[in-house]
């Protein structure tokens, strides 16, 4: 939803809302805390299924676990292979069940299946939205949109800068027909900007273009903002279905990739840290509806995460095994050679 500029609010606020304030400032609240609720009841989905890859793996396989209440949705526990007395002495127990009993392949499957589980599910949910006539060709205009003006007293809105505008060159620099390679060329400028006033060519609602200055400040990022959120400058969307399976699984495996690659996104929008930088429009709209397009992108991106090597983590136990692994090989072919 945009609001008014302020500029113009005491003119056009109840034309754009009817309401009486205290109205509008409930319905906001109460939509922030369903967006929330939302969130959470789908980030408890993608763990409960991650922690049901676990529970299957070890079940298969004989393996002792524990169910554990918290955190959010509750996680499989797996018992040590020892235990430590009040005295600080350790005692080791030879039982086979027991996951760091059994050897590095068997881990490896049962620290490996929550990452396999999310990946799987959400791939899944990308094929039926392909399979579902959401194989999507956007088609973009040189140049980005500015979707808000976040900031009344940033540069932006001094300058004359308003929603809807077509930001076309920065300090000589034009931006391309692109979903994100303009909106992430848009802020590199921006941010590279030290400070100095920046030269931005915009075009108003279809009027010529014209260049202004506009001073940049640091933003709640700690980077060089002017106040807008910018988007892809989308000019129209080609839809059809999938010809074969083969290609809607191609599709899926893509769109999973476009998400996965947003996980540790360096670019943030020219107004904070919370904002987004670009509209995937590309992805969102060959997904499907948003709540599924939220439930792929929180499925693939734990499974990113928790791919990565860090204590804790599965991807911490896997590179844990496969270190272990590699030093009994090492310390067996030094054996051999002596």
């Amino acid at each position: 939803m945009l609001y008014p500029h302020p500029a113009r609010a005491s003119s056009g606020l109840r034309k754009h809302f009817p309401t009486p304030p205290p109205l509008l400032l409930l319905h906001r609240a109460a939509t922030r805390i369903r967006s929330f609720l939302a969130f959470v009841g789908l980030l408890t989905l993608v763990i409960a299924l991650h922690e049901a890859g676990h529970l299957v793996a070890a079940l298969s396989q004989g393996i002792k676990y524990v169910l554990r209440a918290i955190p959010i949705g509750g996680y499989v526990s797996f018992p040590n292979d020892y235990r430590v007395d009040k005295n600080g002495v350790a005692t080791e127990f030879d039982d086979p069940d027991l996951l760091f009993n059994r050897g590095p392949f068997s881990r490896a499957i049962v620290f490996a299946a929550g990452v396999v589980v999310n990946l799987a599910v959400a791939w899944a949910c990308a094929f039926w939205g392909v399979t579902t006539g959401r194989i999507v060709q956007a088609h973009y205009q040189p140049g980005v949109l500015v979707a808000q003006v976040t900031d009344p007293k940033g540069g932006a809105a001094v300058a004359g800068i308003q929603p809807k505008d077509i930001l076309l060159a920065i300090n000589g620099n034009r931006l391309p027909d692109s979903s994100t390679t303009s909106v992430e060329r848009a802020v590199r400028l921006i941010q590279a900007s030290e400070g100095k006033p920046v030269a931005i060519e915009a075009a108003h609602q279809g009027s010529r273009p014209t260049t202004q200055m506009v001073q940049t400040a640091i933003g709640m990022s700690g980077k060089y903002v002017v106040g807008v959120l910018l988007a892809a400058n989308l000019e129209s969307v080609d839809r059809r279905t999938a010809d074969t399976l083969v290609e809607a699984a191609g599709v899926a495996f893509k769109r999973m990739a476009a998400l996965s690659s947003r996980t540790f996104d360096p670019y943030i929008s020219c107004s904070g840290p919370v904002e987004i930088v670009a509209v995937r429009e590309d992805v969102a709209q060959s997904i499907g509806p948003s709540a599924l397009l939220s439930f792929v992108a929180i499925s693939v991106n734990a499974a990113v995460i928790n791919s990565l090597p860090v204590p804790g983590l599965d991807g911490g136990h896997m590179a844990f095994i496969l270190a272990k692994r590699s030093s009994a090989a090492r310390n067996s072919t030094e054996a051999s050679t002596t």
